[in-house]
């Protein structure tokens, strides 16, 4: 970084391991959580009373190994955001109590509330990147984690609940697994290898026109209200083991995987919502990639945000078949990662949505919609023990991301759990409604049991 940079900087903010200027990905999830998008949440749900010492003990170990999560964000200067981390930080974990109202879809709604709970819109004080929670409804114990997703993504999330659960069952067998337990907190761009992201600078301006052209004929769902300030909601999904054994089998088979299931799933359900027929339309996908499988120096346990986004447009109508819609959804996304567009067209991401962000009238409806629907490449494969679980008491668990700023109609976080796989599903309220989304995922679940039967 430039001496004049460095030499312009307030004194409460000094390069070393534990603070630093964001990278441009973390720089524009910090406008996209502003906007309302990428609120990142996971609860945890027991089926006892807990007590709050054994939750705190629990999480300071675990935020002992991963100093990102102790981390402020300051805005050094109007558009300059940087991580700053106290010699001292800690986070303590706030109580609430809800009576003894048992209701049945209690969970849903605290997950959706912490979701719609957004302290970083501030940008005159340093704000923790990471909050904690213990909500309780009688003798259930709900622990709650709201994280900045530029500081914490679905990947690190899932680290932090496995080594949570570990904790909370004493078990300090990961301790050191990373060196010396502390991680390396570089941005996605300073870790990607060198030479990895060239191109040249007519292919940027090629790229970009053809991204921005092509937006401009995606279709969406239908949008309920366009008017109405907006929250994110979420409704929730599984398949049985049989059906979701069957499927993974029969994904082999037809030499596709889960991810390409997943689209075609969702493409099919929208063109039957949308009633097309043979009438096709083109709908664009956000595959999300976890960088840290392509980047050796990041450790697969390194909190942060090291995700890319591919873009990838698919035209489909009400006939289009569902395995070859899987292949192509698949092999496109695939052919995407040979070719390093995850490393390569990152910043031509990072630019539409910052344009999205700053020109809402250049999405549909001005709604900042800039795709029909966002999936992990990778499901995300719960491998704590049933007798781990029985233990502790955990009756369930959830874990996805706002969406009511910039971004798709639906965010698809999916898991396996027990053998099942399990999606929880997150779009923005009253853009679109509850009973439109439960019906599209319905059909989803329903095309995937179709499957099986055939």
């Amino acid at each position: 970084m430039a001496d004049d940079e460095s030499s312009s900087r307030p004194p409460r903010l000094e390069e070393g391991p534990f603070n630093r200027i964001l990278g441009a990905t973390e720089h524009n999830w910090c406008r996209a959580v502003e906007s309302g998008t990428g609120i990142t949440v996971l609860g945890l749900l027991f089926c006892r009373s807990v007590n709050v010492g054994v939750f705190q003990c629990a999480l300071d170990a675990v935020l002992a190994r991963h100093p990102r999560l102790l981390s402020q964000l300051v805005w050094i200067e109007p558009d300059k955001p940087a991580f700053q981390v106290n010699a001292n930080a800690t986070v303590a974990i706030q109580e609430l109590a809800h009576g003894d109202d048992d209701r049945e879809d209690w969970l849903l709604q605290t997950i959706e509330s912490e979701m719609n709970s957004n302290p970083w819109t501030d940008r005159d004080a340093p704000v923790p990147v990471f909050f904690a929670r213990l909500h309780r409804l009688g003798e259930k114990s709900l622990f709650v984690i709201r994280v900045h997703t530029a500081a914490c993504d679905r990947a690190a999330a899932a680290v932090i609940m496995s080594e949570f659960l570990h904790r909370l069952r004493g078990d300090d067998e990961q301790e050191g697994k990373d060196g010396d337990g502390v991680e390396e907190l570089v941005s996605i761009e300073d870790a990607i290898p060198r030479g990895q992201a060239n191109k040249p600078f007519w292919a940027h301006g090629v790229d970009l026109l053809g991204y921005s052209l092509g937006s401009l004929r995606h279709a969406l769902l239908p949008f309920d209200n366009v008017e109405a300030p907006r929250r994110t909601e979420l409704v929730r999904a599984s398949l049985s083991l049989e059906h979701t054994k069957s499927l993974t089998k029969r994904c082999v088979l037809e030499k596709t995987n889960l991810f390409g299931a997943l689209v075609a799933a969702g493409l099919r359900a929208t063109t039957i919502y949308k009633q097309l027929g043979n009438r096709s339309e083109h709908f664009a996908i956000i595959g999300l990639v976890d960088c840290r499988n392509h980047i050796d120096s990041l450790s697969r346990s390194t909190a942060g945000f090291y995700h890319s986004a591919i873009l990838n447009t698919h035209h489909v109508n009400q006939d289009t078949g569902f395995w070859d819609l899987s292949r192509r959804c698949s092999d496109s996304f695939s052919n995407a990662i040979k070719n390093r567009k995850h490393f390569t067209d990152m910043g031509d991401i990072n630019y539409l949505m910052f344009q999205a962000l700053q020109h809402p009238n250049l999405t549909p409806s001005g709604t900042l919609r800039t795709s029909l629907m966002v999936v992990f490449q990778d499901v995300i494969a719960d491998e704590s023990e049933e007798e781990t679980k029985h233990t502790l008491g955990l009756e369930d668990y959830v874990g996805c991301a706002s969406v009511h700023g910039v971004g798709p109609s639906l965010a698809l976080f999916d898991s396996i759990r027990d053998g099942c796989l399990h999606c929880n599903v997150v779009y923005p309220a009253p853009l679109h409604s509850r009973e439109q989304i439960r019906k599209v995922v319905d059909d989803m679940m329903e095309i995937l049991k179709s499957q099986h039967e055939s």
